[in-house]
């Protein structure tokens, strides 16, 4: 439509316009040349933002990517079966999409919300989903069809969303005030909690469902007892703190609540007590640049493993804590700061951290490592949910409980099914579910609950699989299991065959009287040489039996049995010091380089250098590592060499600062030390160690005594003479002390002169045979042993009758001449 057409017709005169009519005249040149330079810098900025975006999706390590939100998104959560997940977002929608099936999309909640959402939830068996806007409006979401259940605005801003962790149709939710409805297809019922003018920012149920922890906004902590609708742990005042609160954990077992507020300080509380056990400050950051103070709220914090608190601020960094002690484990310094943390539920020891550079992170906090990173995020990471895994849950749960039914045959078979399963789908399966068969079967190997043949076998074919992760897995697992069986039998084995020996033996040894009891029988009757005969009869079948059930012992292992040991020390203590592998394994490695030096007697020099580093009180395992110190000392050793490791334990053990258990146990590892290399030991330093003789703590003085005895037998000119003892013939005749590289020929053995030349040999028998043990009769022996020594016991018992009538009013039989001599 035209609309000239519709314009009325005027005449000319009218449309005459004169200065004086003009209010203000505007140069539209310039105004154009202005709209023309910003609509070149906005195609500018789109240009290279656009660039960014290509070079960021460059580094891509995702697996799906969801991009229908229009802005930003602040909150995501999946369904328990990880086929599901939900996310909202500033446009003020969410969308429920299928993970399995390419990101299709269930529905959204377009329209329904008048705000940004910022909190979705599905219920416990992920049948119903909850989304909630910051305006607060909640509505309720059938998840198989998208219609809505039901809705509910709670009247001012909402701040979390929380389904009941026990029961799939409660649901909480808090802003100014607190709400929990039971939702039924007939009539909800909702239940509000008492409001203390202030709002509730973060919530956290314990595991038994019953109790509700709650921060509020004026730094004040209520716990809630959810049945009888009442606080049962309030802390406020000086207690609480001073500004919001931001993030709240729980423990493992719901002993303690950690809770992070906006100023940087960390509280924990007692659940038992009630009472604040600790309160501290993160250190401030300063930029340098600007010189000023970084912004340390702590946005998010977590329970760990080796009960430690993972802490994440603003200001870049995650700091892990030592709960007991209360100290700083480690500190993570980070390029942005934490959005959020949250803790493997497979792993304790295995913390997840989203950060405002679009940087996820995996760390470590054994390590305080950070052990992978996952890009892809173009903007801050504000929320993430991890995958609850139940299949693998279920697979690691059977692993776990298996020993214990050993004669169900599903149970027995169990193994075998999940080997069957890696071979015929080990390229196709997916990473992380092929980790956890493989980490099953060797949590099952451990149990000896089928042989390390097949499990190595298995290992090496799904070396082809193209996962580094798994790699590094079965390098490590077969790494431990040749140490161990250098190292010797494997405990776990060892402990089977001790446990069925046990059962097999047990019973017929309990049917066995024992050498005391026949001792005992014998002892009560009256003694005669027929009776002592048969007592020492008895106790030499009893002796062969029990040595007979025995188990066989080896006193070579294969680290005996090795062609080139000084070869392979080197090669495994090369390995040492480039080993990046858990502490565990490389005390199974220093182990193994110690027995080897010690047992053939290697020239290892740098090894003792090597140890030095981990010898102080408060290593862990260092009891271990002093065993392995001495275990690698002997006779041949340069005294250089292990002289500085002794002081080294004598300065940083033997010490009045230290507890009086630690010094003991540093002045014992000096003794069997130098009982295996005596040179080692200079004047200066025993006279120094010999001063603790007369220590006030019984274990350190005779620590000292002990190292004083050694020295008085091994090389008595070290001591003053007062420590030296009286001399005795053993001390004359040895001499004086040798040197380093010395040897001592022994022509002569002491006592050797009052043997007798014409004794027999311990193999010759005599040539003349008693037979006053025979009484002319047939003697019946059984085949079974058990029924001779039963036999001998009751012939023992049978014979105090008959001895006493044959005094009483009998002749004794004329005895032999022999037996009379």
């Amino acid at each position: 439509m035209n609309p000239k057409q519709h314009q009325p017709d005027l005449d000319e005169d009218e449309f005459i316009i004169g200065e004086e009519d003009l209010d203000e005249i505007i140069d539209l040149d310039d105004q154009q040349v202005v709209d023309n330079h910003e609509d070149d810098d906005e195609h500018d900025e789109e240009t290279q933002q656009r660039t960014m975006i290509t070079e960021i999706d460059e580094d891509d390590d995702s697996i799906y990517t969801f991009e229908s939100h229009e802005q930003s998104v602040f909150c995501c959560h999946l369904s328990h079966d990880d086929r599901l997940a939900v996310t909202g977002g500033q446009d003020d929608r969410a969308f429920i999409w299928d993970i399995t099936d390419n990101g299709l999309i269930r529905f959204d909640t377009n329209g329904h919300h008048k705000d940004s959402i910022v909190s979705v939830k599905f219920n416990l068996n992920s049948t119903m989903v909850a989304t909630g806007d910051i305006s607060g409006i909640i509505i309720v979401w059938n998840v198989e069809d998208g219609k809505k259940i039901y809705d509910y605005e709670v009247g001012n801003d909402l701040n979390w969303l929380l389904w009941h962790n026990t029961i799939d149709n409660v649901l909480l939710a808090g802003s100014h005030e607190t709400w929990m409805w039971r939702l039924s297809t007939t009539r909800p019922q909702c239940r509000t909690l008492q409001s203390f003018g202030c709002a509730n920012l973060i919530a956290k149920l314990f595991g038994d469902g019953r109790r509700l922890a709650m921060g509020y906004e004026d730094g004040s902590i209520r716990v809630w007892n959810l049945k009888q609708n009442q606080i049962t742990i309030t802390i406020q005042g000086h207690q609480a703190h001073q500004t919001a609160i931001t993030s709240l954990s729980l423990n493992l077992d719901d002993s303690l609540i950690a809770t992070g507020s906006a100023d940087g300080v960390v509280k924990m509380i007692n659940v038992k007590s009630q009472k604040v056990i600790a309160s501290f400050k993160l250190d401030e950051l300063v930029n340098d640049n600007d010189d000023e103070k970084q912004e340390n709220s702590i946005e998010s914090l977590q329970f760990g493993g080796q009960n430690c608190l993972i802490i994440g601020s603003l200001d870049g960094r995650i700091e892990i804590w030592h709960v007991p002690s209360q100290t700083k484990r480690n500190q993570i310094p980070l390029p942005s700061g934490v959005s959020k943390l949250l803790v493997d539920p497979n792993n304790v020891n295995i913390v997840y951290a989203g950060c405002l550079d679009g940087v996820f992170r995996v760390i470590d906090i054994r390590t305080g490592n950070i052990v992978d990173e996952k890009r892809g995020h173009r903007d801050h990471i504000l929320d993430f949910s991890i995958s609850s895994t139940e299949f693998m849950n279920l697979v690691m749960f059977f692993a776990h409980v298996t020993h214990c039914y050993p004669n169900d045959e599903s149970a027995v078979a169990y193994p075998s099914e999940l080997m069957r399963l890696l071979r015929l789908f080990s390229t196709s399966l997916h990473p992380e579910v092929r980790m956890f068969l493989v980490r099953a079967l060797i949590l099952m190997r451990n149990k000896s609950q089928f042989a390390a043949n097949d499990l190595i076998s298995l290992l090496f074919e799904l070396l082809k699989c193209p996962d580094k992760k798994l790699r590094a897995l079965i390098k490590q697992h077969i790494m431990v299991t040749a140490l161990q069986f250098f190292l010797g039998t494997d405990p776990v084995e060892q402990e089977g065959d001790k446990q069925r020996g046990s059962d097999d033996s047990d019973s017929d040894l309990d049917n066995l009287p024992s050498a005391q009891e026949i001792a005992m029988a014998n002892r009560v009757n009256k003694k005669t040489r027929k009776r002592k005969r048969l007592l020492q009869r008895s106790k030499e079948v009893l002796k062969k039996y029990r040595k007979k059930s025995r188990p066989e012992s080896f006193d070579f292992s294969a680290i005996h049995l090795l062609n080139d040991p000084q070869g392979m020390a080197e090669n495994l203590f090369k390995m040492l010091e480039s080993f990046n592998e858990r502490f565990e394994l490389k005390l199974l490695l220093i182990n193994l380089i110690s027995r080897l030096v010690g047992i053939h007697e290697l020239q290892l020099l740098n090894f003792y250098s090597y140890l030095q580093r981990y010898l102080h009180p408060k290593q862990r395992d260092v009891t271990k590592l002093l065993q392995y110190v001495a275990q690698a000392s002997h006779e041949l050793v340069p005294p250089d060499s292990i002289e500085p490791l002794l002081k080294v334990i004598a300065n940083n053990f033997v010490t009045e600062r230290n507890s009086f258990e630690v010094m003991a146990v540093g002045i014992n590892s000096i003794r069997e030390i130098c009982a295996r290399c005596p040179f080692a030991m200079n004047e200066d330093l025993l006279q120094d160690l010999v001063e603790y003789s007369s220590f006030k703590d019984k274990n350190v003085s005779m620590a000292a005594k002990s190292l004083i005895q050694l020295y008085r037998h091994v090389n008595p000119l070290l001591l003053r003479r007062k420590d030296r003892g009286r001399p005795t013939q053993a001390s004359q005749e040895s001499g004086p002390p040798i040197q380093y590289g010395q040897l001592k020929a022994v022509d002569f053995v002491s006592g050797a002169e009052v043997l007798d030349e014409h004794e027999l040999d311990p193999g010759d028998e005599p040539t003349e045979v008693d037979e006053s043990d025979s009484d002319g009769s047939w003697i019946d022996v059984s085949d079974d042993e058990n029924e001779i020594v039963n036999e001998n016991f009751d012939k023992i018992q049978s014979d105090t009758g008959e001895n006493d009538e044959g005094t009483n009013g009998k002749t004794v039989p004329d005895q032999d001449p022999k037996e009379k001599a």
